[in-house]
């Protein structure tokens, strides 16, 4: 939860060396984490944290689809402290129930606010072994807003990089942009791209 503990929260571990093992963690799940340093005799210091980190995916095999509207659609969300941030709820869909939006208020709404917000969500993908040859990218899309600053753009990037909040993605070391800068579309579209998979993947 990133809700924070209080000064009387109990601890849920406490480790004597700077590290903690985990066991029993869902994949794809962002995790929030507070510590805090007990003195012994003087007490405990504050809550430092959340800490936040998201445990790895299972790679989906190819071919691969997703609509969003099963209970775990095994992305991962690098929203950060970012206002405005991915979630997949109800608030707007081209599906029978749910999409993957920008919210500012956790997915109860698709809307957002006027602070700059660079997020990312993503699904890790096994390719075959060998010559991959072509692959086939497919996906609906809208976004309203204004073109020049509100929009999504869609990367292909080999499984060793790792996206951060508040920062692009930019091109180089078999990160490849597919398409331009998606906005300015107020009704849902379909893309469809036919692409050679990189070499280095």
């Amino acid at each position: 939860t990133d809700t924070a503990p209080v000064s009387t929260t109990t601890p849920l571990g406490n480790s004597v060396t700077n590290q903690a093992n985990l066991t029993g963690l869902t994949d794809a799940t962002v995790y929030y984490f507070w510590v805090r340093s007990n003195c012994g005799v003087d007490g405990v210091s504050f809550w430092v944290g959340p800490l936040i980190f998201n445990t790895a995916q299972i790679p989906a095999n190819l071919p691969y689809y997703e609509h969003f509207d099963g209970t775990n659609s095994n992305f991962t969300f690098n929203n950060g402290t970012q206002p405005n941030q991915w979630v997949v709820g109800g608030a707007t869909f081209n599906s029978p129930s749910q999409s993957l939006y920008i919210s500012q208020d956790e997915g109860v709404t698709n809307s957002y606010g006027g602070t700059v917000s660079t997020t990312q969500a993503y699904r890790d993908v096994q390719m075959p072994a060998g010559n991959l040859g072509q692959l086939h990218l497919s996906f609906d899309w809208k976004g309203v807003g204004e073109t020049n600053l509100d929009y999504m753009r869609v990367w292909i990037v080999p499984v060793s990089y790792t996206p951060t909040a508040g920062n692009q993605i930019t091109s180089g070391a078999g990160r490849m942009q597919i398409g331009t800068n998606f906005g300015g579309q107020n009704a849902w579209k379909t893309e469809n791209y036919v692409f050679n998979a990189p070499v280095s993947w």
